[in-house]
């Protein structure tokens, strides 16, 4: 199996790069319209994603790009009959996402979204909300990093020697 990684974001490096390499029999290949080519143990490294798309035998696409291109790579990639996973979000809008699941499921194509977060306590939250409120016309949320423990806020202050005040903003409504 190969796995073609279309940006080079953080998160590649950090969690998907490492991950990708403790799979036996996977190869992956890169693009990366910004990044100089680094050894991080893939076949080929491409510049322009639309050639990488094209060009690579890949048979899944790993989309880790800006959120405005999410959309307009996965459907080509959907199109030329690769299997998809994005990072969160999937796409901008309701209307995108649903164009995806359609053009997905009529050419039998996995169409997968990435979390970080997929067992978050804020799911139960959610879960017993809408018990509670059904039926539901309107979901707001806001995603913030959360606020750091007391044993966080004690080493960040050592290590930098300012208090932190983390994120206040956390809040989700639910109507």
């Amino acid at each position: 199996m190969k796995i073609l990684l279309l940006g080079y974001s953080n998160l590649a490096k950090r969690r998907i790069i490492p991950s990708l390499k403790k799979i036996k029999n996977l190869s992956f290949d890169i693009a990366s319209a910004s990044s100089v080519p680094i050894n991080n143990g893939h076949k080929v490294w491409y510049t322009n994603y639309i050639d990488a798309l094209n060009k690579s035998d890949a048979d899944i696409v790993y989309i880790s790009l800006v959120n405005s291109l999410h959309f307009f790579y996965a459907n080509k990639s959907i199109s030329l009959g690769k299997h998809v996973i994005v990072d969160k979000p999937l796409a901008l809008n309701n209307t995108q996402i649903l164009k995806l699941i359609a053009r997905s499921k009529k050419k039998k194509i996995l169409l997968a979204e990435a979390l970080t977060f997929n067992y978050h306590r804020q799911f139960l939250y959610l879960k017993n909300a809408i018990k509670r409120n059904n039926p539901i016309t309107n979901i707001i949320m806001k995603f913030n990093i959360p606020k750091p423990r007391n044993k966080t806020k004690i080493a960040l202050y050592k290590f930098t020697g300012r208090e932190y005040s983390g994120s206040k903003d956390r809040g989700s409504s639910i109507s």
